[in-house]
C-alpha cells in the first residue's frame, strides 16, 4: 500500500522521512523551549494535551527537559 501512494504521489520516500524527521526534531526542541503554540498547531489534539500536562508537571517539580542532538547516530555517518 505504501509503495502505491508513494508512486502516485510522485514523492520519494526520502522526501517523506527527512520531511518527518524535521517534524520530530521540531516537536522535540518546541517542548523542551515550552513553545506551546507550536505544539498546538503541529500535534494532534491529544498528544498536545498529554504533553502539554507533563511539561507542567516536569516543570513543577523543578525538572527541566533537555534536547540534545546526535548528528553521528547513524552508525557513525552525519544526517
Amino acid at each position: 500500500m505504501g509503495e502505491q501512494v508513494f508512486s502516485r504521489m510522485k514523492v520519494h520516500k526520502s522526501e517523506v522521512l527527512e520531511h518527518l524527521f524535521k517534524i520530530y526534531r521540531a516537536v522535540l526542541l518546541s517542548a523542551q523551549d515550552r513553545d506551546f503554540e507550536f505544539l498546538e498547531q503541529y500535534c494532534e489534539e491529544m498528544f498536545y494535551t498529554k504533553l502539554r500536562n507533563r511539561l507542567n508537571q516536569i516543570k513543577a517539580e523543578g525538572l527541566t527537559l533537555t534536547v540534545e542532538e546526535d548528528l553521528f547516530a547513524d552508525r557513525g555517518k552525519p544526517l
